[in-house]
């Protein structure tokens, strides 16, 4: 069964020559600083296409447990973009087994917790509110670099 994203959203930059790296290391050093619990963050080579021969992108991902965040910042054109994707990968014979809602039960999905909930949200509301908060410092970044390069 394949696993889809719980949630995608992104922003554009038109005009915008960014390093991946920069827009990187702004979000490490965030999340670095929040002391969230629990949660770890590393740059990953993400295959471009299923075709294993095709060229690699470096992601941000940031995982607590089975939730995942890919965040992809990159050029296209003379634009720039960053992509975030949110992941709750589980093991695909858990995903079988909790189909049914015997085995569910028997074997009690502790997704289903409610403070498995709440931690869920929590990671998931706070990554996206602090790459929110990044990618609108990207702008004036951009306003600084156009007027300098007039200068």
């Amino acid at each position: 069964m394949p696993q889809k994203a719980l949630k995608h959203a992104y922003r554009h930059f038109a005009d915008l020559q960014l390093s991946s790296d920069e827009c990187y290391a702004k979000l490490e050093k965030i999340i670095s600083s929040c002391d969230y619990p629990d949660i770890k963050v590393e740059r990953r080579a993400v295959f471009e296409s299923r075709n294993v021969l095709q060229d690699k992108r470096e992601y941000l991902v940031i995982r607590r447990k089975q939730l995942w965040f890919y965040v992809c910042a990159a050029p296209y054109g003379r634009s720039y973009f960053v992509s975030w994707w949110f992941w709750h990968k589980r093991n695909w014979l858990l995903d079988w087994i909790y189909q049914s809602p015997v085995m569910s039960y028997l074997f009690e999905d502790t997704e289903a917790t409610m403070y498995a909930q709440d931690t869920r949200i929590m990671f998931e509301r706070s990554i996206d509110a602090l790459i929110g908060e990044v990618t609108a410092t990207l702008d004036p970044i951009h306003a600084k670099r156009q007027a300098a390069a007039l200068n």
